[in-house]
């Protein structure tokens, strides 16, 4: 499922056209996967030396929601619903002395571009973020 938002962003880009889009891991083009793989490459293990296995094998489950100006990733996360590895129970936290069931999502690997940042991309991402996953999982 491919949602595409366009929404205007006063930043020092100048009022510049960033497209919203949430998608599945199956739907990123070729080419978009690879400028996210980048980028989250070029943040986690050059910028901020954290050199663990970004490719966990958990991109295929999730919804990718990027930011995009000019067919370029500026800011990106993934959200995921738990897995049993994660204290999940086949996607469900058990929660409470009642034992009521409710979706465990994660939210994470949020990056925004280097020259991007201190533009309110990432706090807009992770509103967009929460929206998504109280509309999906009510």
């Amino acid at each position: 499922m491919v949602v595409t938002v366009i929404m205007s962003q006063s930043t020092s880009q100048s009022a510049s056209q960033i497209q919203w889009q949430t998608c599945s891991f199956y739907s990123l083009s070729k080419d978009q996967l690879y400028q996210l793989l980048q980028l989250r490459q070029e943040i986690f293990v050059v910028e901020q030396n954290c050199p663990y296995l970004d490719a966990d094998g958990r991109d295929q489950q999730a919804i990718h929601l990027i930011a995009n100006h000019n067919d370029i990733i500026v800011t990106a996360l993934r959200i995921i619903p738990s897995s049993p590895s994660d204290g999940g129970v086949n996607g469900e936290l058990i929660v409470g002395e009642s034992q009521s069931v409710m979706p465990s999502i994660n939210i994470g690997r949020l990056v925004t571009r280097k020259k991007y940042r201190g533009q309110g991309f990432a706090r807009i991402a992770m509103e967009k973020a929460l929206s998504y996953i109280k509309a999906t999982y009510p």
